[in-house]
């Protein structure tokens, strides 16, 4: 009987734990996408773009606990491009970095949200 109680406590124990990622993760990625929006539409994009740069730094650590290192690679990359797209000048390709940043960000929070397939 101690067993049993000990495993559906390990069980609950895991199911929290992948719901407060899940909702940690989707908070970050929503926040990434509003720091991006911010500097597509700014005009100052420098003191945006390394407003967005030192957030993901920050998180950056906290997220690779759960995210995969592809997806982390990708949106590191994808706001270098963001700022050599701001730097440039070209408002198509700061436009076009942003979607793709955004898309980015969606791969994380759509592989690390809570369902059924990611506790079993």
């Amino acid at each position: 009987m101690k067993a049993f109680a000990a495993s559906i406590i390990l069980f609950f124990t895991v199911v929290a734990l992948t719901v407060v990622n899940a909702i940690y993760i989707s908070r970050i990625t929503d926040q990434m996408k509003s720091l991006s929006q911010a500097v597509c539409e700014a005009t100052d994009t420098e003191k945006a773009i390394s407003e967005l740069s030192e957030y993901w730094e920050t998180h950056e650590k906290y997220v690779s606990l759960s995210a995969g290192l592809r997806d982390l690679d990708k949106v590191t990359e994808e706001i270098l491009k963001l700022q050599a797209a701001c730097q440039s000048g070209s408002e198509h390709s700061k436009q076009q970095s942003c979607k793709l940043l955004s898309d980015a960000l969606d791969d994380i929070k759509k592989h690390e949200r809570f369902s059924m397939d990611s506790i079993f």
